[in-house]
């Protein structure tokens, strides 16, 4: 049976991309209107650091076998455990099974963090960041993966009308892909995708069949 979940992660120290190992991103869509003008686009070439893990999170495991979970204390009066304060979080990567999300702390920079499962296995990460963080977040990628495969613009708009320019940055790989958009959700956010071919597969394998399913309900 294929399962996919998606668990809201929330990171808060520093070093985020000190924790990726090296081994067409589903881009979340800007809540903004899209009005693609100007695009620019680099020749692709071949990706020589291609992850196997993104936030010290392996891909193809359980997040249970990359990060453990997080301190819990007693609750007076009862024989139930919560979770410790971890507003100001510093130790190593841990998540908090709560009841609506699995929650991570230990990484910096990112929030809304969530990741994409198929059997059970971590197979995607997608993150928000604030767009002041656009250039340092960029920098950091570049210097940890090198140079984009590719790179993009478009002009997106927001509801009071205002337009912003989108740029997307694209990393390939034989497995993985990377993307990062200087817009995200909203103007002032930054979006980042980490996938795999196996939940890309999903993916269209899923989509696929509903667009089948709505083909066949008429």
């Amino acid at each position: 049976m294929i399962l996919e979940s998606t668990i809201a992660l929330v990171f808060i120290t520093s070093g985020a991309f000190a924790q990726t190992e090296t081994r067409h991103h589903t881009s979340q869509a800007a809540s903004a209107s899209v009005a693609p003008q100007s695009t620019v686009e680099t020749k692709p070439t071949s990706w020589d650091r291609e992850p196997s893990s993104f936030f010290g999170i392996r891909f193809g495991l359980p997040l249970s076998n990359s990060i453990g979970e997080c301190p819990k204390r007693p609750l007076p009066f009862t024989k139930l455990t919560v979770y410790v304060d971890t507003s100001n979080y510093e130790g190593p990567p841990c998540f908090e099974n709560n009841p609506s999300s699995i929650d991570i702390k230990g990484v910096k920079d990112f929030f809304d963090i969530g990741t994409d499962e198929v059997n059970h296995n971590v197979e995607g990460i997608h993150a928000t960041t604030s767009a002041s963080s656009n250039d340092e977040i960029v920098s950091s990628l570049i210097q940890r993966f090198g140079p984009p495969q590719s790179e993009k613009t478009k002009v997106v708009q927001s509801k009071a009308g205002a337009q912003y320019v989108d740029h997307i940055y694209m990393w390939s790989g034989t497995d993985v892909w990377l993307q990062y958009e200087t817009v995200g959700i909203s103007v002032d956010e930054g979006f980042l995708s980490v996938t795999t071919s196996a939940y890309r597969d999903y993916n269209e394998a899923r989509a696929k069949k509903a667009t089948n399913g709505l083909a066949t309900s008429y």
